[in-house]
């Protein structure tokens, strides 16, 4: 297909195409010239009646959708040409600017560090898994993930997401006569046709997308695949081959990409083990967007900031894997649930099945950094609700600095020898090894709530 000059919409208005932005299971993404938006022209062969995408796009702006980052359409096209027009991601690019250094890149680390490193990867992977999840959470199947069809910021030290091509969102209960996939993030049981698009093959999709910005690798394409015949693709991405860090079978690694262990937390590994092991020929045994999205987010986190290299990594690693230098001190951080009715009517901490206090999320703040405790992890409001900061927690020379964001959630600071109202700043000096005696609870005090405690770890030695 030849690359168009110009397109003109329904309405009889003429807009000249600039390049090519990426490309899906169906067409071409253009810039459009003048800002104002970017065109969809789907490919030879992809045949939409122009009126059947005319209602479909009348019917897309019924639907509410505030609050996901999606760029609905806003004119069709008229033939020759078939597609529509949508707003401009101002300052955005495909996520497949993530995937690979261009051409003129000498280092492939140094590439993946200069796009935003480790954390920033997390963080767009995040929020695009949350916006996937969020459409998931109206009935609603996005239908066609892949790294062409969702935008990221193009500046390093931006996490702004957006997806675009909503053409193929509908209803899971609606049938599309032939199912859209990008060819190799497509679920084995829509690439075989026996299955339509649903919310479960968008969480192949929204898999295969994540793992390979973070590993640089294809989940399923290992060195047997990619130097043999194309039959052996075809197999592999029908789910009839392991995938590449099989537990069991290692037939298909691959020796491509970055170490797994470098960039998905323990939590995290777990997720892509389960979507691409059991859940590979299985869908209903997939992690959903929404694990995904929290997954992300925890393990994004738990990404310590090196005091030498200014580059962010895991805080299960002893040192930073970009430089070497020893792992610097930091903060944990813990959310436990407190319950004033637990313990016989004393109060005390709800407990889990191991019969151990219930952590429900954590966090590290390394020196020099700080994190922003909301809504979400304060209050336990799902990732889908609208969320306000609360406070923020930074760590200078071994001083903890506990911001206070907001005086409209209450917030008690327990720190022996008092217990306060949260004030507007606190800055405590904290002890190597163990806790810090450190706490603040979020709510009313006589409810159950929960608890934020915060611990100082020294770093290693180098």
């Amino acid at each position: 297909m030849a690359d168009p000059t110009h397109v003109v919409s329904t309405t009889g208005v003429r807009y000249r195409l600039g390049r090519c932005l990426g490309e899906g299971g169906q067409g071409r993404v253009y810039a459009v010239e003048g800002g104002r938006f970017v065109a969809k022209v789907l490919l030879a062969g992809v045949h939409v009646e122009p009126r059947r995408l005319e209602r479909h796009i009348q019917f897309l702006r019924t639907l509410d959708l505030e609050g996901i980052p999606i760029a609905q359409p806003e004119a069709v096209l008229a033939e020759p040409h078939t597609g529509y027009l949508m707003r401009f991601l101002d300052g955005m690019e495909p996520m497949q600017a993530l995937l690979k250094p261009p051409a003129a890149s000498k280092s492939v680390r140094q590439w993946y560090l200069e796009s935003g490193g480790l954390r920033r990867r997390l963080r767009v992977c995040a929020e695009a898994a949350l916006a996937v999840a969020m459409l998931h959470s109206k009935g609603l199947c996005y239908g066609d993930v892949s790294p062409s069809n969702i935008f990221v910021a193009a500046a390093a030290d931006s996490e702004r997401v957006c997806l675009i091509d909503a053409d193929n969102l509908r209803f899971e209960s609606s049938r599309l006569r032939q199912p859209v996939y990008t060819p190799g993030y497509g679920a084995p049981e829509v690439v075989a046709g026996v299955a339509p698009v649903s919310t479960v093959s968008d969480a192949h999709a929204l898999a295969v997308t994540v793992f390979s910005v973070l590993a640089l690798a294809h989940p399923l394409l290992g060195d047997a695949v990619e130097r043999g015949e194309p039959e052996l693709e075809e197999r592999a991405l029908l789910g009839q081959l392991p995938w590449i860090d099989h537990s069991t079978d290692d037939s298909n690694r691959s020796s491509l990409g970055v170490p797994r262990v470098l960039v998905c937390s323990r939590v995290l590994q777990d997720v892509v083990r389960r979507t691409f092991e059991q859940g590979l020929q299985d869908p209903l045994l997939r992690p959903s967007a929404m694990e995904w999205a929290e997954a992300l987010a925890g393990a994004a986190r738990n990404c310590l900031l090196c005091a030498n290299c200014h580059h962010a990594f895991l805080r299960s690693a002893a040192a930073c894997p970009w430089c070497e230098k020893a792992r610097p001190a930091f903060v944990r951080g813990q959310i436990r649930l407190w319950d004033p009715e637990g313990a016989e009517g004393r109060g005390g901490f709800v407990l889990g099945p191991d019969k151990k206090d219930l952590v429900v999320d954590t966090f590290s703040v390394a020196e020099r950094d700080q994190l922003t405790v909301d809504t979400r992890l304060a209050l336990g409001l799902r990732p889908t609700a609208k969320h306000r900061e609360l406070l923020r927690v930074g760590l200078e020379s071994g001083r903890l600095t506990l911001t206070r964001l907001t005086t409209d959630v209450a917030m008690e600071l327990q720190s022996p020898p008092y217990k306060e109202t949260m004030p507007a700043v606190r800055a405590l000096q904290l002890k190597a090894g163990g806790w810090c005696k450190t706490s603040v609870h979020f709510g009313e005090v006589g409810r159950l709530h929960r608890v934020l405690d915060l611990w100082y770890a020294e770093g290693t030695q180098p």
